[in-house]
């Protein structure tokens, strides 16, 4: 038997708890010291201290996925089901965050801004990070599945399946902020879920002791079975970062390894 289906999904959105526009000045001022001292963060003055501003993009698009799969499915012997099928799914208009007060590389780095305060290099000033929230990221899942079965027959239920799978994104969840701005491609590589391969084996039996019998022995130790689960996955990757090289307005790319 041959299966195939499809279909696109969207998220309506609510209220982005990204957007704390109660705890953004004036309301609730916060500030950021570069190279100062935490203990004292006004001892400049206020106005010396940069504003930390939390905000949301005006083009705030919708979540959408699209899904398709296609499955071909044969009884095997055994009384059993033998399945193998294609799954695939493409994310759009997924939700990240970025820096958008953030200098580039080229004024950092310029050498008549050497020893220069970060936050006197930020496109706009008197504000520090400006974290915006937007929905730009995408994603892209592909998988195989097998799987094999047999229904409850004759005292025995057995059941394995296997998925080889490759999930790839530029924003894994909402928390993800871009280490560059202004190179978003950077963020694109493996998912922080993704797990190549994963299998699982179950099996249960019933032992045919004394289902047959009546009295006591029966009533007690009839229809005692035995079952077992087991699951195992690829570890999930990891991100590096070159934190003693690497200055913490232009963290380098997050490499993907298990």
């Amino acid at each position: 038997m041959l299966r195939a289906g499809g279909g696109r999904f969207i998220t309506r959105l609510g209220v982005s708890d990204s957007v704390f526009l109660g705890g953004n000045p004036p309301f609730q001022p916060n500030a950021s010291v570069s190279f100062g001292s935490v203990d004292n963060p006004g001892a400049g003055g206020a106005a010396s201290i940069p504003l930390v501003v939390t905000t949301q993009s005006k083009a705030f698009k919708n979540p959408e996925a699209w899904n398709w799969n296609f499955t071909f499915e044969r009884q095997m012997f055994w009384k059993s089901l033998l399945s193998v099928g294609y799954v695939g799914r493409r994310g759009l208009h997924l939700q990240r965050e970025a820096d958008i007060n953030q200098p580039t590389t080229a004024v950092v780095t310029a050498p008549a801004n050497a020893g220069v305060n970060i936050n006197a290099l930020r496109p706009y000033k008197g504000f520090g990070s400006i974290r915006e929230t937007d929905n730009v990221a995408t994603s892209r899942y592909d998988s195989l599945q097998v799987a094999w079965n047999r229904r409850f027959a004759n005292g025995l239920l057995f059941g394995a399946s296997y998925t080889l799978s490759k999930s790839m994104d530029s924003g894994s969840n909402q928390r993800d902020v871009i280490p560059n701005t202004y190179d978003p491609d950077m963020m694109w590589g493996p998912s922080e879920f993704d797990a190549r391969h994963v299998l699982t084996i179950n099996y249960l039996y019933q032992f045919p002791f004394f289902r047959s019998r009546s009295g006591f022995a029966s009533k007690a130790l009839g229809g005692c079975r035995s079952a077992a689960f087991r699951s195992s996955r690829q570890a999930y990757p990891v991100a590096l970062r070159d934190r003693m090289t690497t200055p913490a307005w232009a963290w380098t790319p997050t490499l993907g390894v298990a």
